[in-house]
């Protein structure tokens, strides 16, 4: 007596695929936090200049430290106090495609803008630096003389007359309110990927039990 074992049909019991559809999002879910984990620790903690200020007024600090950015091509700096990507990256696993996804987490102020353009670098459109507000009662341009080595007179502005000189010259010494912001890249996640792939198998390694 000859018996046949239908293959197709016991890879398809619902046993099986439950057990496989398990241990895949488990081993998924592994690699998934691998990158994470990899990502966050490639960013170095920095205390921002206001923060050492604030902790040398205090006393609870010596020196200052001058913050530089990271050099393009390697990761970012995490700034303290804010969280930055390093606590705001995260993973899920998404059940339509199948797949997990790793990176950081939308920022409110910036929208999501700054983690793509650490990433892959890119312009954007920001304040410029060096323009203010003048407003009454703060101190302002009044004049400006010379030619190519100018020389800007500061007053007190007490009238709206002169709020808006102020502003004018401000313009007319700094330039637009906004300017566009060259970023060169700083990839965290495609290295972290990189670096995590060659223990892929390790997850996977009897990931279905009986």
């Amino acid at each position: 007596m000859q018996v046949k074992f239908n293959t197709e049909s016991w890879f398809n019991s619902k046993t099986v695929t439950d057990k496989v559809d398990q241990a895949k999002i488990k081993a998924l879910s592994r690699q998934g936090a691998a990158v994470r984990t990899t990502a966050k620790r490639s960013m170095r903690y920095r205390t921002s200049q206001k923060t050492q200020e604030e902790q040398k007024s205090a006393g609870t600090r010596k020196r200052i430290h001058k913050s530089k950015p990271s050099k393009p091509g390697t990761p970012p700096h995490a700034i303290k106090p804010h969280p930055f990507m390093r606590k705001l990256s995260d993973f899920s696993y998404d059940q339509a495609t199948e797949s997990v996804v790793v990176g950081p987490l939308p920022f409110r102020v910036a929208k999501g803008v700054v983690p793509p353009l650490h990433e892959f670098g890119g312009t954007k459109k920001i304040r410029n630096p060096r323009r203010r507000k003048r407003r009454i009662g703060s101190g302002g341009e009044i004049s400006v003389t010379g030619g190519k080595r100018k020389r800007v007179r500061y007053i007190k502005l007490r009238t709206a007359a002169q709020v808006a000189r102020a502003n004018r010259l401000n313009e007319q010494l700094y330039g637009s309110e906004y300017i566009t912001g060259k970023y060169a890249p700083r990839p965290f996640m495609r290295p972290a990927l990189t670096k995590v792939m060659a223990r892929y198998p390790e997850f996977w390694t009897n990931s279905v039990s009986p």
